[in-house]
């Protein structure tokens, strides 16, 4: 019977050693895991909602695709002195003034930088009507691209061929964005 009660209380003496060491040990354990399974959790939702932001500006960039479209119409990438010079020669032609000269020259920037919105010169001269010379000023307002006159001079023909002309010159920047250079 002595035995029967010193076989208990070992049992129960090794089941007080064996519970903080075991089962304590544990409950640490998974508290510690819960704990970075929260931070885990919120770090998941933050990257939940950045991919939705994401999203969203991709979104936003398609429905704006059109708008930057337009906005390369009027502020090209590149000087594009050709379509300068007939878009400015279709002018002309549509309202019915003679152009006698046309010359471009880019326009120096201050700074070093070749990137951004830069511009080019484009001296215009030639001879018309003062009507025609109104329209092709009008055109020049209506252009998709931006025309913007600096200076403008009118001056009556004195030749015997034009009857009540008038000469005209005009200096006039057109702008565009310089590409960056690509590697």
């Amino acid at each position: 019977m002595n035995y029967k009660k010193l076989i208990a209380a070992g049992l129960v003496a090794l089941g007080i050693i064996l519970l903080p060491v075991l089962v304590v040990s544990e409950y640490y354990t998974l508290t510690a895991v819960k704990g970075a399974i929260s931070e885990k959790k919120t770090a998941l939702d933050k990257k939940k909602a950045l991919m939705v932001k994401i999203e969203d500006l991709r979104n936003q960039t398609k429905e704006k695709h059109t708008g930057l479209e337009k906005l390369a119409t009027v502020l090209p990438e590149g000087k594009e002195t050709h379509e300068v010079v007939v878009n400015i020669e279709e002018m002309s032609k549509q309202s019915g003034v003679e152009l006698k000269t046309l010359k471009t020259a880019l326009i120096q920037q201050g700074g070093t930088s070749s990137n951004g919105p830069r511009s080019m010169q484009v001296e215009v001269g030639g001879a018309g009507q003062y009507r025609a010379i109104l329209d092709f000023i009008k055109l020049t307002e209506k252009n998709l691209r931006i025309l913007d006159i600096q200076e403008f001079t009118l001056s009556l023909d004195t030749s015997a061929t034009a009857a009540g002309g008038l000469n005209f010159a005009a200096k006039i920047n057109t702008y565009f964005i310089e590409k960056p250079l690509t590697p």
